[in-house]
């Protein structure tokens, strides 16, 4: 949002977040309390938003951003999924492939293990969404960067 013109579209500014479990832009919902108000644009791409209850062991989720002026214009943003985990048997080790769909290009991936003590545990990183794991696989974090 660096072009926006914030005198023809005059402040505030209202964000919103939707999803959806699939890409069909007509099936995404408003995610409850993701509503935020600014009055500049200074800081828009900072906004952050945790949503819990979501069955990422079995599903793909797809999100996208509205930002709406104080005169009604509204600006979507491109859709962008979760990062969903693809696991398979290669030769006594398990191949973690990271399947997801954004409009930005990830430089790291970093691969997290649960541990006993509830704690993700950092246990590889790749310059490619794949990584083959020796460890036996419970609950998995991918952060892409």
């Amino acid at each position: 949002m660096n072009n926006f013109d914030t005198l023809e579209f005059p402040a505030p500014y209202f964000s919103r977040l939707y999803y959806s479990d699939n890409d069909d832009i007509n099936s995404f919902k408003l995610l409850p309390s993701s509503e935020t108000t600014f009055t500049d644009m200074l800081h828009v791409d900072t906004f952050k938003f945790t949503l819990n209850g979501l069955n990422t062991e079995n599903l793909k989720y797809y999100f996208y951003a509205e930002i709406e002026s104080s005169d009604g214009n509204k600006f979507d943003s491109k859709v962008a999924s979760s990062v969903f985990l693809n696991l398979a048997n290669e030769n006594n080790y398990v191949q973690l492939q990271s399947d997801f769909t954004v409009p930005w290009s990830n430089t790291v991936f970093s691969f997290y293990k649960k541990n006993a003590n509830d704690i993700f545990q950092l246990i590889g990183k790749a310059l490619i969404p794949i990584i083959l794991s020796i460890m036996t696989l419970k609950l998995v974090k991918i952060i892409a960067i």
